[in-house]
């Protein structure tokens, strides 16, 4: 019952509740928003791979941050990584592609260099936000 009346709960389970409904949206949505951006297949495909890479290393960083700052830093970080990619899904969709093939898979293109950027962002948000609810519930509640 009293974890009922602490603000500081109330704080993290909104938070939590943001990247949740936003991020799996997002993840549900990927393949075809970015396919619709006019990100190729094979860009599309990598992405997935380098989502585990950066998870690992997410979570091996935001653990060494929070030990060193605090949760509410990190948290402030992750839905800050969190509101950055999703940004940058608009701005993938409106800026024009710099070749002049419609299946290139070059890191050069706009739109796919975006959206690596929109994956980097949106992975390092997952990883920091999980780690805060996991040491959060376990030290406070």
């Amino acid at each position: 019952q009293e974890i009922y009346h602490s603000r500081a709960f109330y704080v993290f389970a909104v938070s939590d509740l943001i990247i949740a409904g936003t991020g799996t949206a997002f993840w549900f949505h990927l393949r075809s928003t970015f396919q619709e951006s006019g990100v190729s297949e094979t860009v599309v495909s990598t992405i997935y791979p380098m989502l585990a890479v950066v998870s690992v290393v997410g979570r091996l960083f935001s653990g060494w941050l929070i030990d060193v700052t605090s949760q509410r830093h990190v948290m402030s970080i992750g839905l800050f990584l969190q509101s950055i990619g999703l940004a940058l899904v608009p701005a993938m969709m409106m800026i024009p592609s710099t070749t002049t093939t419609t299946t290139s898979d070059s890191m050069l293109d706009n739109r796919n260099f975006l959206a690596y950027a929109v994956a980097l962002c949106m992975g390092s948000s997952g990883s920091f936000c999980s780690n805060v609810r996991a040491t959060i519930y376990a030290e406070y509640y």
